[in-house]
Parts: C-alpha cells; sequence; structure tokens
C-alpha cells in the first residue's frame, strides 16, 4: 500500500518546509478517536494530489492460549482527509 504513492516533484522551499515538518511531527503518538493508541508517527509523505500523509508504525501485541506474546510491527498509511462539515481538531 505504501509503494504506491509517488512523490511529487516540488519547488525547494517546498521541500524545505516538509523536512522542517517532517522533524517536528515523527515519532508522535497518534490516538484514534475512542483514546485508542494507534502507533506512532514515522513518516511524512506528500502524495501526487498535494496531500500529506502520515506513515505510522505500529506494534502489535497477539497473545495465544497460554504461549508468550508476540509483538510483530508494521506500518500503516493515514491518508489525509478534507472535512468540510465538521472540523475536530484534538
Amino acid at each position: 500500500m505504501i509503494n504506491n504513492i509517488t512523490p511529487v516533484n516540488q519547488k525547494p522551499t517546498i521541500s524545505k518546509l516538509l523536512a522542517t515538518l517532517k522533524t517536528k511531527v515523527v515519532g508522535f503518538v497518534v490516538i484514534d478517536n475512542q483514546g485508542q493508541l494507534v502507533g506512532k508517527v514515522r513518516d511524512l509523505v506528500l502524495d501526487n494530489q498535494r496531500r500529506l500523509n502520515l506513515v505510522i508504525f505500529q506494534t502489535i501485541n497477539q497473545t495465544q492460549a497460554r504461549q508468550k506474546p508476540v509483538f510483530k510491527e508494521q506500518l500503516a498509511l493515514v491518508w489525509s482527509q478534507k472535512n468540510s462539515k465538521n472540523r475536530h481538531y484534538h
């Protein structure tokens, strides 16, 4: 899924601003609407439609009956969305 994003050719100023923003958001914790941990921001990507997307690093705890927990890691891509009706900022 992440490989389907094509980077945008951008002006040096935009590249510099995105690099600065990336250094500020990488490592932030992402929480869903119910207050549950989604993961941590690993990367910031500008797609070909000029939308900012966050690449989220998730650690999944899978415990099976009578076994030790198994921690799996995966990356998830969160697409930015426009919501003109209700804008909530947390």
